[in-house]
């Protein structure tokens, strides 16, 4: 139960609830920050990264899921000299476990030579 309280908080509206979520690239950075380990973070709309904003990154220490929840998550980096063009970073110690609940979500607009 504390999870899923975690998740309605963290990640906005589980589907069809219609309570409003995360509205942004950054308040998106602010919910992975926020969250304990074990969390699920819910999207409840697609994002775009604004040519600004850094790479998400999920801090060490971690164990986070995201839940693309039929949604788009977008880094928006077109050209391979950008810096910081990874759409995720996931530092030493932290874990991700990404899953799409609906089916149709989708992780773009990255880019990593390494």
């Amino acid at each position: 139960m504390a999870l899923l309280l975690a998740a309605l908080l963290l990640g906005g509206a589980a589907r069809g609830g219609g309570k409003p979520g995360i509205e942004s690239w950054s308040a998106l950075q602010e919910a992975v920050d926020r969250a304990e380990s074990g969390a699920v973070v819910i999207l409840s709309r697609d994002l775009t990264a604004l040519e600004s904003e850094a790479t998400l990154n999920i801090p060490a220490g971690k164990r986070l899921t995201l839940d693309l929840n039929g949604h788009t998550l977008d880094r928006n980096r077109v050209k391979r000299d950008e810096h910081s063009g990874s759409a995720i970073h996931i530092e030493a110690g932290a874990s991700l476990t990404l899953r799409d609940s609906v089916g149709t979500g989708l992780v773009t607009g990255g880019n990593h030579d390494n």
